[in-house]
């Protein structure tokens, strides 16, 4: 699912597989296709067991992401726009309570 509001774009993705280790082998493959992509971890927005991805500041528009595993399942939150701080408040408030109400069951990460 993704949506724009007030020039944010947030997308949150739930991708289901066979199992708990090929969930984790996607948000791995995940993670190193954003870090190969040009985004830099953000080890101070990560949280135990998700892996956090952002933008270069001054790069133009403000991208933040997040991946991490559910049991068979890789979640991936990505918020994005031209406003770096609403794009940061949007993604840490929307993180949390992807994570509060559906905790990691697998550490992801480089």
């Amino acid at each position: 699912m993704a949506s724009t509001t007030g020039g944010i774009t947030i997308g949150l993705f739930a991708l289901a597989m066979p199992d708990q280790q090929a969930a984790t082998t996607v948000a791995q493959e995940i993670v190193t296709a954003q870090l190969d992509g040009g985004l830099k971890a953000d080890d101070n927005r990560a949280l135990q067991g998700v892996a956090v991805m952002a933008s270069a500041p001054g790069s133009g528009s403000a991208t933040y992401r997040g991946v991490y595993v559910l049991y068979n399942r890789a979640i991936f939150v990505d918020v994005s726009g031209p406003n770096r701080d609403a794009v940061q408040a949007t993604f840490d408030s929307l993180i949390k309570q992807q994570v509060t109400y559906a905790p990691p069951t697998v550490r992801v990460g480089r």
